[in-house]
């Protein structure tokens, strides 16, 4: 389908208009509008990659000359093309569209290849031009699946497992959140990755293995059971394995029980602080503002908002640490077999 806006049609001369549609009709018997949507989607999954923009570029380019070409043998001349191409250019859209347009490639340098005739410059005959193509999109075509086949494979890595379980008298799910949090924190990773000197034998300053380490350890739940697994890959098994049992440790190491009762003290308190801020608004409400036991209840709420609002936020500034108590039930065996690892 070519759309033709109702303006372009009141505003063109005939022979412009005839020239552009001989131009798309180029790109329909090129079949260019399925490369340039299979363009847009290796632009998107190699949006990274500099040398994918470039040849994308290119292929844009001479898809335009060739179609500016086929004008030119069929008119003879390619001015009323030029100017049409320039009208359209002053009016053209600032966002880019999905299909293909008249206004695709560089106007200018379009424009100055119409004026020169069959113009200089440019990359050979459109027989050469076509295989060129073709190439280019062989090429990218080869390029986006050894993309999508390493995004879906992803690296073969050996995986070790460890086993921790949650021990408290209610378990929930905030619990279990964040208790995985705590494992896989940047301050355990830290621990872990100095106690297997990772650093030397990664080859690596500490940040990078603590990124590394974080890339390749999972924390999840074992089939709603509250058993935490802890999953660290590795290319060596060995290292695979210790590096799990010394995440499981350290959680493991941790006063965990100590710090669940703080936590329930603290919880407790601030309750206590809002029953009476609730008490003492009560009393308010039933005495005048100028009276004493009115100005006494102003002070009093006055206060226990102030308490209230310190009890809230040192709930929300305690450690996640502080939520679980855990045990090792399965510590971490060196893996036989690599398997695929996608991260975290």
């Amino acid at each position: 389908m070519l759309v033709l806006p109702l303006g372009t049609l009141q505003s063109l001369p005939g022979l412009q208009i005839e020239e552009l549609l001989l131009h798309e009709l180029a790109h329909v018997h090129g079949r260019d509008p399925l490369i340039h949507l299979l363009q847009h989607a290796v632009e998107t999954l190699l949006f990274y990659h500099p040398a994918v923009w470039w040849v994308s570029e290119q292929i844009r380019r001479e898809r335009e000359h060739r179609c500016d070409d086929r004008v030119i043998e069929a008119q003879g001349q390619g001015h009323s093309l030029a100017e049409a191409l320039v009208t359209l250019a002053e009016r053209a859209h600032s966002a880019k569209p999905l299909a293909l347009a008249a206004t695709d490639g560089s106007v200018a340098s379009r424009v100055r290849r119409l004026l020169q005739g069959r113009p200089p410059g440019s990359t050979g005959t459109t027989a050469f031009r076509k295989g060129w193509v073709r190439r280019t999109l062989v090429l990218m075509v080869v390029g986006l699946g050894i993309a999508l086949v390493s995004i879906v494979l992803g690296p073969r890595l050996y995986v070790a497992t460890a086993r921790l379980r949650l021990q408290m008298e209610t378990q929930d799910t905030d619990s279990l959140m964040t208790a995985m949090q705590e494992i896989q924190s940047p301050a355990s990773l830290t621990s872990v990755s100095e106690i297997h000197e990772l650093p030397k034998r990664w080859s690596l300053d500490p940040a990078a293995c603590v990124d590394r380490l974080t890339d390749r350890t999972r924390v999840s739940e074992f089939r709603r059971t509250g058993i935490l697994e802890i999953q660290v890959a590795s290319e060596d098994p060995k290292l695979a394995a210790a590096l799990a049992d010394s995440l499981a440790s350290l959680a493991d190491d941790r006063d965990w029980r100590k710090q669940h009762a703080n936590v329930i003290a603290r919880r407790d308190s601030t309750l206590r602080i809002a029953k009476e801020l609730a008490e003492a608004k009560q009393r308010l409400s039933h005495s005048t503002t100028n009276d004493v036991n009115g100005v006494l209840a102003t002070s009093q709420i006055n206060v226990y908002e102030a308490m209230l609002e310190g009890a809230i936020r040192a709930d929300a500034e305690t450690t996640l640490s502080s939520q679980a108590a855990v045990q090792i039930i399965d510590p971490a065996v060196p893996p036989t077999r690599r398997s695929r690892w996608s991260g975290n």
